[in-house]
């Protein structure tokens, strides 16, 4: 059949279904009901309509031209008194002569004017009134002044227009500005002085491509939506052209149209009618439309991306319902095919994250074998000044004839000992994280070692009149380690006592045997303590627990943890035990396997 194309377009498409049910009904009730007689009518009434609005219009543009002309006009004639030329040179008599003529043409034709008087750089040297509003002009009418030319500009202010005029005084020698009159008015205020009343016309004032049209040239009426719309210039001096004032003229065409109320009252009756058939129509069709929509909506809301989309029955439809079914279930198959891409890439970032870490670790590891190899080159010159320095203490050579260069050299000796002491300390440390400190381990009587660490750390003691105690058990074991490491364990323990303690202090050593079978050295001292966040910081590499108490010899940080990381390489730990103000007792615990019988 010949309408069978037609009726599978509707079948297939709502919105030919829609177009056909809602439009071709309203069609046909305006076309036969209100159109000949409604444009008959309306070419009469929109004649008349045309001729009124010129007519009102050319009154209203020409009284506001008159208006701003006068105002200029006067005020040009004003800027060539001599009066104002001499204000410009003349300041001690301004506010004799200058001030009461400003204030003279403050208002002209019952219109409010701010008058002033600005010099070359634009500032404001007099002006009418109580306050002065052209200071924020001011480079405007520098800028007029520079350029010898009078500038005529609308500015918005207070959520009002206003015409900024800027006459320049033009030094007649030079040809160059010397200064400016200047003057502010409101144009609103003008415009609604004479503005017409009759309720048919509503009528704005507006600037050529300002919030109105692009030139300030005459557009005759014409319609736009239901409004009648005209355009006139405003007809002024020269001066005030560049402005493009002009005056929109709009009519409301349901007023403008009296005549036309007849055939009105029958377009509303059809449009009520028209307007119930479309509702009817549409709560149908929406319903039809709707149903299905609301079922794709249902199966989307409950799709996952883990299952398969059931849109099998939407998908079959032959109208655009069908066809969104079909691209949700493009959209869901490609995020599906997506979330297993995602993983992939996660668990490959994971694996490169983890290749990265291991890489750090290597580097960090790398950095310490590469501290440890520094060893020997950093020792040798450290080595040469002490031995230098010690030779210069010894007088090998005989007397150096000068006792400053004595104390000299006991600087240089101490220093460079501190230097490779701490150089020494970085390095053990560098080398146990590299995993390359061999021990050399022997057996060692307890008792002999701390009288030897005692016989060292004498003359430091007895500095300060401290006093040494040392107390080993009986039958103690001997202990299997290495003496050199012992010794600095021992030793740094000793020394960190004896500088945390103050003059007339005690230092007591204690080794016994622990619970665990091991042997346990403690030392204890009577000195400041530490509190048990000073506890954590003397435990971290470079940092001190104290560093406000004045000390006889300086630490650096590295003591404690380096004990604690040769303790490590012993199988044993190091246990900090101390308050603040009662003293700190440390103490070092080897395993029963580092023990043998004496």
């Amino acid at each position: 059949m010949i309408l069978t194309p037609i009726f599978d377009a509707f079948r297939q498409n709502i919105s030919y279904r829609i177009t056909a049910v809602a439009a071709l009904p309203a069609l046909l009730f305006l076309s036969i009901v209100g159109g000949g007689a409604y444009w008959q009518m309306y070419g009469n009434a929109y004649d008349q309509l045309v001729s009124s609005i010129d007519l009102n219009a050319d009154n209203q543009v020409r009284r506001l031209g008159a208006t701003l002309n006068t105002i200029e006009t006067t005020l040009q004639t004003l800027s060539e008194n001599s009066m104002i030329a001499n204000g410009l040179i003349d300041s001690a008599g301004r506010e004799t002569y200058l001030i009461p003529l400003l204030e003279g043409f403050s208002a002209i034709d019952g219109i409010h004017i701010d008058v002033g008087l600005s010099d070359f750089l634009g500032e404001t040297i007099a002006f009418s009134g109580q306050f002065n509003p052209f200071v924020a002009y001011k480079n405007d009418v520098a800028l007029a002044i520079e350029n010898g030319t009078s500038a005529h500009t609308i500015i918005h202010k207070d959520g009002q227009r206003f015409l900024l005029g800027i006459d320049v005084l033009v030094y007649s020698r030079t040809g160059s500005g010397e200064g400016a009159l200047v003057y502010l008015v409101n144009v609103d205020e003008i415009f609604e002085l004479h503005v017409n009343t009759n309720p048919l016309f509503e009528m704005r004032l507006l600037q050529a491509g300002v919030g109105g049209p692009q030139n300030a040239n005459y557009q005759m009426p014409h319609k736009v939506a239901d409004k009648i719309i005209a355009t006139h210039p405003v007809p002024v001096v020269e001066e005030l052209l560049q402005l493009g004032l002009t005056i929109e003229t709009t009519t409301d065409a349901q007023k403008a149209f009296q005549p036309l109320q007849q055939i009105s009252s029958l377009f509303v009756i059809g449009c009520v009618v028209i307007f119930m058939l479309v509702l009817i129509l549409s709560l149908w069709l929406g319903r039809q439309l709707t149903r299905p929509l609301q079922h794709l909506k249902t199966v989307v809301d409950n799709a996952s991306l883990d299952a398969a989309v059931p849109l099998g029955e939407l998908m079959n439809r032959q109208d655009e319902v069908g066809s969104l079914a079909s691209s949700f279930n493009k959209i869901f198959t490609s995020l599906q095919s997506l979330n297993l891409t995602l993983e992939e890439k996660i668990q490959e970032k994971t694996r490169e994250h983890q290749l990265a870490k291991n890489e750090a670790e290597r580097a960090s590891k790398a950095k310490s074998e590469f501290l440890s190899s520094m060893s020997h080159d950093l020792r040798t010159p450290l080595n040469a000044i002490i031995g230098f320095s010690d030779m210069m203490r010894a007088k090998t050579f005989g007397p150096l004839g000068n006792a400053h260069y004595d104390a000299y050299a006991d600087d240089i000796y101490n220093s460079g000992e501190h230097l490779i002491s701490l150089i020494n300390d970085i390095l053990d440390l560098s080398k146990i994280e590299a995993g390359k400190y061999d021990l050399v381990e022997q057996p060692l009587d307890v008792s002999v070692l701390i009288q030897a660490c005692f016989r060292q750390v004498k003359n430091m003691a007895d500095t300060s009149g401290l006093t040494l105690t040392a107390t080993v058990a009986p039958d103690l074991p001997h202990l299997r380690g290495d003496k050199r490491v012992l010794t600095q364990i021992l030793n740094n323990l000793l020394s960190n006592a004896i500088k945390f303690t103050e003059d007339g202090g005690k230092i007591a050593v204690t080794a016994k045997v622990d619970e665990s079978n091991g042997i346990a050295i403690s030392v204890e001292d009577t000195g400041i303590g530490m509190s048990k966040e000073g506890i954590d910081k003397a435990l971290r590499p470079f940092e001190q627990a104290d560093t406000t108490h004045s000390r006889n010899h300086e630490g650096t940080g590295l003591g404690l943890p380096l004990c604690i990381n040769f303790m490590k390489l012993h199988g044993g730990n190091i246990t900090v035990q101390s308050e603040l103000g009662k003293g700190a007792t440390v103490t070092a615990r080897f395993p029963a396997k580092r023990t043998i019988a004496s």
